[in-house]
């Protein structure tokens, strides 16, 4: 056996400090041997260090360019998120080889990971119909197809597909999806009662139960609703986040914002022309929705849910944050706005209103408001029950703080917890905050969107009462709410608890005094 059989085989069985050893001799004597790089940077990427593995690759690139390294080397630009240098690499390899249908489905993946889901579908039908049988393809073809409500691409690919392949049990869930989009609930049902995911590493069990869940509560069978969805979040806690949901970082870091938080009078600051406006509010109060109206409007970008504040204050110490002495402003402002720049581009920052929606920013209002004077804030607010009941149920990327959403009594104590943090700040009576209640704008549009713009400080224009057009056309939404979003306004969503009385009643203690602070009944 010679010494690369030997070094393949120390690899395969896991032992990568002699096989680190053994390359590195080797590369010693023959410096310009290929494969002796490409298998150094392999166990680099398998010991997490993937600096070390980049180097490695590119080293063997070098000696020469094939399929082999640029694969790797571009999944692990991926891996380090490093998307513009894996970009590079996916265009080469697809260059050298048009004809494998992993190297599109992963172009395609990375297109997604770039925000740009348009592009990616070419890739993702590009390696199907080099592959017929390419199952992940599919699977991403129809998630992209969904999500960017490209729906009667989404029904012909499905509905060919489930013809093809009747029994595989991912493209059933597809198909369900499509029969619930054209209202043949039963069917649906059927069909997803059916399914068996227990085998499958990914969640579609979780999106499995989602989905009867959400079709039950169309067809009004609320207990059945509510006990799917409890067994949904059950399963993801018990298989993908026992440990972070055990751990309640989110939970425990409101605490102690709580127990250090001070009263302060704030000076008052005068409401003066700002170009920066804060939407806040706990998740599901109707921030996606004010998002999709302003966004519409030809001088306001809004930058959906990115964490700059978060990244911004991250320097200071939890009391700094919280109590805000001190602080270096310009300094904090600075940063700030060099996030903002790189994420939309100089050119829009200067011209345009730029608005910063992140629902939880509503902890950190005494530090937005120091460290912005001027920026306006608007606080949406929808009952309590109703926010807690739609977290609960909605399909969210977990965090820190959104798996504490999986569990229905935890998400009411974030809720008051959160609550308690928000109302004490000094800053909500000033002249540049404003509540916009989620009813109120659905059922008395034209006059909240009149005061809404008021306190802006901008006209109001036709696309923002039509908004739900601008959606259809736009890229995707990329948050929970999507769905919700895409269509004209509707008052299904408003006191939906009611339907929910017997199962929030355990928590209602938890947030009554939130319930009628607001201005919201009980009963």
């Amino acid at each position: 056996m010679n010494d690369i059989e030997i070094i393949k085989k120390d690899i395969k069985n896991k032992n990568y400090i002699k096989a680190e050893a053994e390359l590195k001799k080797l590369i010693l004597i023959n410096p310009e041997n290929f494969q002796y790089h490409l298998l150094l940077g392999f166990v680099f990427e398998k010991k997490n260090k993937y600096k070390k593995a980049i180097d490695s690759y590119e080293n063997a690139k070098k000696i020469k360019v094939d399929e082999t390294v640029l694969t790797f080397l571009s999944n692990i630009y991926v891996k380090v998120l490093n998307y513009d240098k894996a970009f590079s690499e996916f265009e080469l390899l697809i260059k050298i080889n048009n004809k494998n249908p992993i190297s599109f489905n992963n172009f395609g993946l990375l297109l997604v990971a770039k925000k740009k889901e348009n592009e990616s579908i070419k890739f993702f039908q590009k390696a199907i119909s080099l592959d017929a049988n390419y199952k992940d393809a599919k699977y991403n073809l129809l998630e992209i197809l969904e999500k960017t409500n490209k729906i009667n691409i989404f029904k012909k690919t499905i509905i060919h597909q489930i013809k093809k392949f009747p029994d595989d049990m991912i493209l059933k869930y597809y198909y369900a999806v499509y029969l619930n989009l054209k209202k043949q609930n039963e069917e649906a049902i059927k069909i997803l009662e059916e399914i068996n995911f227990s085998n499958y590493l990914n969640n579609w069990e979780f999106r499995r139960l989602n989905l009867i869940a959400k079709i039950y509560d169309e067809i009004q069978n609320y207990h059945k609703a509510f006990s799917l969805n409890n067994a949904a979040n059950k399963f993801l806690i018990k298989n993908f986040c026992t440990k972070s949901f055990n751990e309640k970082k989110y939970y425990k870091k409101l605490e102690n914002y709580l127990s250090i938080l001070k009263k302060i009078k704030q000076k008052k600051i005068k409401n003066k022309k700002n170009s920066l406006v804060f939407i806040v509010g706990f998740p599901r109060s109707g921030t996606t929705l004010l998002d999709s109206i302003l966004s519409s409007h030809s001088m306001i970008q809004v930058i959906e849910e990115k964490p700059f504040i978060e990244k911004t204050i991250s320097i200071l110490n939890n009391e700094d944050k919280i109590n805000c002495k001190n602080l270096n402003t310009k300094f904090l402002r600075k940063n700030y706005i060099t996030l903002v720049q790189n994420h939309i581009g100089s050119q829009n920052l200067s011209k345009k209103i730029i608005v910063d929606k992140m629902p939880l920013n509503l902890i950190y209002l005494r530090a937005i408001n120091i460290i912005f004077p001027g920026a306006k804030v608007i606080f949406c607010m929808r009952h309590p029950l109703d926010t807690i009941l739609s977290s609960y149920f909605q399909n969210f990327v977990l965090n820190e703080a959104m798996v504490n959403f999986l569990d229905l009594k935890r998400t009411a104590e974030i809720y008051s917890l959160s609550m308690e943090i928000f109302s004490s700040y000094d800053c909500l009576q000033s002249d540049n905050f404003m509540m916009i209640k989620y009813e109120n704008l659905v059922t008395n549009f034209e006059k909240e969107l009149k005061s809404i713009c008021n306190f802006i400080g901008i006209k109001k224009e036709k696309n923002m009462i039509e908004f739900y057009k601008n959606i259809q056309n736009k890229t995707r939404v990329r948050t929970a709410s999507y769905n919700q979003v895409n269509k004209p306004l509707y008052q299904s969503s408003i006191y939906k608890w009611k339907n929910y009385q017997k199962e929030l009643f355990p928590i209602m203690h938890i947030v009554q005094k939130w319930i009628l602070d607001f201005g919201y009944n009980i009963k």
